[in-house]
């Protein structure tokens, strides 16, 4: 990753962390489509990253991941407050107002999205959509004022 950094700059590598909370509430890094514990935390994983010429982070909960239930916002934070690179939310949103969540409470630079724009209603019926303009217009209204804070 150091190599590839060197040559193509960070802003061109993107490292994924896919990540569950286990036993005792605490986070471990997964690979292999979130099959493998690698046996580190999400911190320690995103830092060493950083260091080695990571330029954003894409931050997956897999616990999250297809719930529609929010991001996971303390995993977000922790991760956000150790690295100065930006950070990507992923896994769990329903809501416009949890894409305002994870930039504001949780620090990501940006947030995906997948479940929330395919399935609709109660019944979780297929149906591709997005929200519109002045839908993201109002959930973030004052948002740069407030993240400057």
């Amino acid at each position: 990753m150091k190599q590839a950094s060197s040559e193509f700059g960070s802003q061109a590598i993107v490292v994924s962390l896919d990540v569950k909370r286990k036993m005792f509430g605490r986070y471990e890094v997964f690979a292999g489509r979130g099959t493998e514990a690698i046996g580190k935390n999400p911190i320690e994983f995103a830092q060493e990253m950083e260091f080695l010429g990571a330029g954003e982070l894409f931050l997956n909960s897999i616990d999250r991941d297809g719930t529609m239930s929010g991001y996971d916002i303390e995993l977000l934070s922790m991760v956000t407050r150790a690295v100065s690179i930006p950070v990507i939310a992923c896994g769990g949103a329903s809501s416009v107002s949890d894409f305002y969540q994870a930039t504001t409470a949780g620090g990501a630079s940006a947030v995906a999205a997948g479940a929330f724009f395919v399935f609709h209603g109660k019944h979780r019926g297929v149906l591709i959509t997005y929200p519109e303009q002045d839908e993201l217009s109002a959930a973030f209204a004052g948002h740069h004022s407030e993240r400057k804070q």
